[in-house]
C-alpha cells in the first residue's frame, strides 16, 4: 500500500472515530451536549499530520452537512453546522491542526499538554463568540451556558486523550492495531 493511500485511510478513519465520539453524548440543561468529540479531535491531531489532521476534520464536517447522522445525538445538516453550537464544530479542523503542529514541533507530553490546552481555549473562544453572535447573548451567559461547565470535563479529556495516545503509540507505530 503506498504512503499517500495510508494517510487517506487513516485521515477517513480519523473522520469516523469523530462520527463515533459525538455520538457519545449527554444531554445537558443548555444547548450544549457533553459528548467526546474533542477526544476525537485531540486523536486527530496527535496521530496524523498537520494537513491530514485539518483535513480529517473537515470531511467529518462535510459529511454532517451532506446530511450524515455524525454529529451529537445523530444529528445532521446546516441546520446544525450554522447554529447556535456551529463554532464550537467549525473550530475542530483548526484544533485538530494545532495539537498535531505541537506534537511535531516540540516533543515531550508538556509541550503536547499545552498545545491540547490551546486547542481547548481555540474551541471555547471560538464556540463563544459564535453563540454569542448568533443568540445574541452576553459574555456572562455564554461562559456559564458553554464554557464553565465543561472546563474540568474537558481538562479530563485532554488527559484521557494523552494516555490513551500514550498507550496507542507503539501498537501502530509497529503496525498492530
Amino acid at each position: 500500500m503506498s504512503e499517500k493511500t495510508k494517510k487517506l485511510t487513516t485521515c477517513a478513519l480519523m473522520a469516523a472515530l469523530m462520527a463515533v465520539c459525538s455520538q457519545i453524548a449527554i444531554p445537558l440543561p443548555g444547548r450544549v451536549p457533553l459528548t467526546l468529540s474533542l477526544v476525537g479531535v485531540y486523536l486527530t491531531g496527535i496521530f496524523l499530520e498537520p494537513g491530514w489532521a485539518l483535513a480529517s476534520q473537515c470531511v467529518y464536517l462535510a459529511l454532517g452537512l451532506c446530511g450524515l447522522p455524525v454529529y451529537a445525538g445523530f444529528s445532521s445538516g446546516a441546520g446544525v453546522l450554522f447554529g447556535l453550537t456551529g463554532g464550537y464544530l467549525f473550530i475542530f479542523p483548526v484544533m485538530a491542526w494545532v495539537t498535531s503542529v505541537s506534537c511535531r514541533r516540540f516533543r515531550g507530553i508538556i509541550p503536547l499538554a499545552l498545545g491540547l490546552l490551546l486547542s481547548l481555549l481555540l474551541c471555547y473562544g471560538a464556540g463563544s463568540l459564535w453563540y454569542m453572535a448568533l443568540g445574541k447573548v452576553g459574555l456572562r451567559e455564554t461562559l456559564v451556558s458553554c464554557v464553565l461547565p465543561f472546563v474540568p470535563l474537558d481538562i479530563c479529556k485532554a488527559v484521557f486523550a494523552l494516555v490513551l495516545a500514550q498507550r496507542m503509540k507503539k501498537p501502530l507505530a509497529l503496525g498492530k492495531f
